[in-house]
């Protein structure tokens, strides 16, 4: 049996910014569980990357948003809200992250929800992390605001998926033979 060869670790990553939340993204994702997110503010060791942990994310109203990330474009702080995003696997809350990193550092087009998506799962799986966490990642998300718009999103994400596991399958055959 062939041993399974890793595209790329984190310690691989020649792009500075990526490598950078990286490492602040895994150890945010891994130990979030026990963080407290009494809007407590966590910062990359390099302080470009912050982390606004709160209980829940609301509206300018006030109202209780059911989402568990955004990130605001202008200052660049993600807020994550424990209440949804201790619900995810340690997989997924690494794909959100990378999802709301996308949007400011890896986006042409900012808001682009499907844009992040992609680059997202590029990142997430070049990094070595599985597959159906990528999935999981995705369909956590839909599953709370269900829409045509969403399912055609999602339609377009597993192909993107299965596009970008075959290719990276194809090159570790060859790099194994």
């Amino acid at each position: 049996m062939s041993p399974i060869v890793m595209m790329f670790s984190a310690t691989q990553i020649v792009d500075s910014t990526v490598a950078s939340f990286a490492r602040f993204s895994d150890e945010f994702a891994e130990n979030a569980g026990i963080l407290s997110a009494q809007n407590s503010i966590y910062v990359s060791p390099d302080g470009k990357y912050r982390i606004h942990y709160l209980d829940v994310i609301r509206d300018d109203g006030g109202r209780e948003l059911r989402t568990p990330a955004r990130i605001n474009s202008r200052t660049g702080i993600i807020e994550i809200a424990k209440k949804y995003y201790i619900r995810h696997t340690v997989g997924g809350r690494k794909w959100t992250n990378w999802h709301e990193f996308s949007h400011l550092w890896r986006n042409r087009e900012q808001a682009n929800e499907l844009e992040a998506d992609k680059n997202a799962i590029m990142i997430y799986l070049a990094l070595g992390n599985p597959t159906i966490e990528a999935y999981n990642g995705v369909l956590r998300i839909f599953r709370n605001s269900p829409s045509n718009l969403n399912r055609k999103r999602y339609d377009e994400l597993n192909k993107f998926i299965r596009e970008a596991t075959g290719k990276i399958n194809n090159q570790q055959l060859k790099q194994a033979a």
